[in-house]
């Protein structure tokens, strides 16, 4: 298991063409892989020490959803985010408006 040099939240396990990389936040961890096999091991080596639950497929993590589209690539959003940004100071029934700007700026 090798850590990213960009970022100490994030590891990777390489074996051959099988690459299997972890995000570690606190006491969560998101997994991407095109090895089902290394990822069940991955996961039978956490089992040895910690209790993990399995999700399934991503559909939130820390505070961004993300929708699995047919080509099995991922929409990441923060609607939630904003829907609760939008209750918290009162503007749910806030009209939309236009804020005008100089169409030539820079």
């Amino acid at each position: 298991m090798t850590a990213v040099t960009s970022d100490d939240c994030v590891w990777t396990i390489t074996r051959g063409n099988s690459v299997l990389h972890i995000v570690i936040v606190v006491d969560d961890f998101l997994q991407a892989t095109n090895d089902e096999s290394l990822r069940q091991e991955f996961i039978a080596h956490l089992r040895t020490d910690y209790t993990v639950t399995e999700d399934g497929d991503i559909d939130y993590f820390l505070g961004i959803g993300y929708e699995r589209q047919t080509d099995w690539s991922l929409i990441a959003t923060q609607t939630g985010f904003i829907d609760r940004f939008i209750k918290k100071f009162g503007l749910t029934n806030a009209k939309p408006a236009m804020t005008p700007m100089e169409t030539t700026f820079r």
